[in-house]
C-alpha cells in the first residue's frame, strides 16, 4: 500500500475521488482540513499516473508525521548481559 497526503486551500477533491482511474484502487480514504489522505494498491502504474498528475498537491509524509522510533540510551536503557568466561587451560 502506498499513502499519499493531498493539501488544498479549496478543500476541494472531487476531481481525485471521482477519477476513474484511481476510484477502484482507492484502499482508504481520509479527508480533514483542507487535506485528502489517500491509501491506493501498490501498482507501479496508478502511483505513476497519481505523482504525474496531482503531484504538485501531495505532500511528504515525512515532514507531517514525525518519526517516534525509540532511541536507546534516551527512551530506555541497554542491559548488557554479562558473559562468564570458562578458562579451561591455563599456560604458565
Amino acid at each position: 500500500m502506498k499513502e499519499f497526503l493531498i493539501v488544498r486551500a479549496s478543500n476541494n477533491f472531487d476531481d481525485i475521488l471521482k477519477d476513474p482511474n484511481l476510484k477502484k484502487k482507492f484502499s482508504a480514504i481520509m479527508q480533514y482540513n483542507n487535506s485528502l489522505l489517500v491509501q491506493l494498491d501498490e501498482d507501479d502504474s496508478i502511483i505513476s499516473y497519481m505523482l504525474l498528475k496531482y503531484g504538485e498537491d501531495i505532500v511528504d509524509l515525512t515532514g507531517v508525521i514525525p518519526d517516534r522510533t525509540p532511541v536507546a540510551g534516551k527512551d530506555y536503557t541497554v542491559q548488557r548481559r554479562d558473559v562468564k568466561v570458562r578458562v579451561t587451560k591455563t599456560v604458565n
